[in-house]
């Protein structure tokens, strides 16, 4: 019954045109991913962050990620890491290779949905719609921080 219904979503989705890449992390791009006592500290919050970079969304939807990102890691105790952080994000918008990103350099806005150029557009299903249906196209690509 599962399968079924996992076969129907993937057949609506093709359907309806949508192409997802399948999902994959580096954590904190260019930034460590914990303190020195915590080597891994603030890595859960980075995952969280590429997915969303990974489903894409508005312009709207990039900020509220972004300042979730920064909050994460203030939760965590570290609020000028996270400060660092968020306005390193930000700022990372405008570098050349993420204004125009290209197959090699992936990670950008929206590059689950768009592999090759930044794109807002509206989401077409929930966050978690899209993580199933990778999960589904590709089932190892959702990686767990506890591997």
């Amino acid at each position: 019954m599962i399968t079924f219904a996992l076969l129907l979503f993937v057949h609506k989705a093709y359907a309806e045109g949508l192409q997802i890449s399948k999902f994959k992390t580096d954590y904190c791009t260019l930034f460590p991913d914990g303190s020195f006592s915590g080597p891994k500290t603030w890595q859960s919050c980075c995952y969280e962050h590429d997915i969303e970079y990974w489903i894409g969304g508005t312009e709207k939807d990039e900020r509220m990620a972004d300042i979730a990102l920064k909050k994460c890691i203030e939760n965590k105790g570290y609020k000028f890491i996270a400060t660092v952080m968020y306005y390193g994000v930000r700022l990372g918008h405008y570098m050349p290779w993420k204004l125009k990103a290209s197959a090699s350099m992936s990670y950008h806005w929206g590059w689950g949905r768009s592999p090759n150029e930044k794109e807002f557009r509206a989401r077409e299903m929930t966050r978690e719609d899209y993580l199933k249906l990778s999960y589904t196209l590709y089932p190892n690509s959702l990686q767990s921080l506890s591997q």
